[in-house]
């Protein structure tokens, strides 16, 4: 595997990790996937919402909404937006959603809950860099905040 991200459940049942797919795609491409991987000895599982063709990165789970937000392009090779899962205490996760008041043409990647329910996140500039965004959390009246130069590259 090719491992990225991973984000630890906040009962340490385990944790949810950013890899590789085992198979190539037509293209020849691996792609990326989430998977759960289990402390307790259960079998390593890919998230009930994964697609095949769809690139998932960066998973970040909030312990408290126990919301994963997570970027994916949906298939179109590249152009990540960021999404949003609730994790029930059954087990299920709920349909993804976008995070509509943070997407933009850009790619939106690295999302994170900071104190006080504020999303932060980067979004990709032309020049690749990439800049930092907050976003209050269930503020549809706000307004997107640009904290600053988060850093060069590509991302996915």
């Amino acid at each position: 595997y090719h491992v990225g991200p991973a984000a630890l459940l906040p009962d340490s049942s385990g944790i949810i990790v950013n890899h590789s797919r085992q198979k190539p795609n037509k293209k020849g491409d691996l792609g990326m996937t989430l998977s759960f991987f289990s402390f307790s000895g259960e079998p390593s599982r890919e998230l009930s919402f994964v697609q095949e063709g769809v690139n998932y990165l960066h998973p970040y789970f909030d312990e408290e909404s126990y919301t994963l937000f997570f970027a994916a392009d949906q298939g179109k090779g590249g152009d990540y937006d960021l999404y949003e899962t609730s994790f029930a205490f059954d087990g299920a996760w709920s349909e993804p959603m976008p995070v509509a008041y943070a997407n933009s043409p850009a790619d939106e990647v690295f999302p994170s809950v900071l104190n006080n329910n504020i999303l932060a996140y980067s979004t990709a500039t032309k020049n690749s860099a990439l800049h930092m965004f907050t976003w209050t959390l269930g503020d549809p009246d706000g307004r997107r905040l640009r904290s600053g130069w988060a850093g060069r590259g590509i991302c996915g």
